[in-house]
């Protein structure tokens, strides 16, 4: 049931079918260190929505989906995960990332991080981004 699960985060966190082994590796690498998974989309999937930005107030909701309160998987599925999230979830990219965030909301780009600041110097990326767009 796990690879499910994994599976239909990462369906729900990839723009891209490219960018699947890299998302499994970070849901995979941030399990592996005791680490909060921090997903938007399982916030969004507790609160009964499936897109748009999460405040802070959303991040306080008391859902089991709430991966920024709760380590670990959410109590189940929050998508239904195509052959390729599921191939990602088995099989992810080898590498040492710990973070991803959409650099590019236009093209769905995502940047990949193994560092907090790296992941900050993205998400600033992202932030002017957004304003430019």
């Amino acid at each position: 049931m796990d690879v499910v699960i994994i599976a239909s985060l990462v369906q729900a966190e990839s723009p891209t079918e490219a960018d699947m082994p890299k998302v499994a590796r970070v849901i995979h690498n941030r399990l592996a260190r005791g680490m909060l998974l921090q997903l938007d989309s399982t916030v969004l999937y507790g609160l009964g929505r499936y897109r748009g930005d999460i405040t802070t107030e959303d991040l306080k909701v008391r859902s089991p989906y709430n991966t920024y309160r709760h380590r670990g998987l959410p109590p189940g599925p929050i998508s239904n995960p195509g052959e390729a999230a599921l191939k990602a979830a088995l099989h992810p990219a080898a590498g040492p990332w710990l973070h991803f965030v959409v650099t590019d909301p236009k093209r769905g780009t995502l940047g990949f991080a193994t560092t907090g600041e790296e992941f900050a110097e993205l998400a600033e990326r992202a932030a002017r981004a957004r304003l430019s767009g």
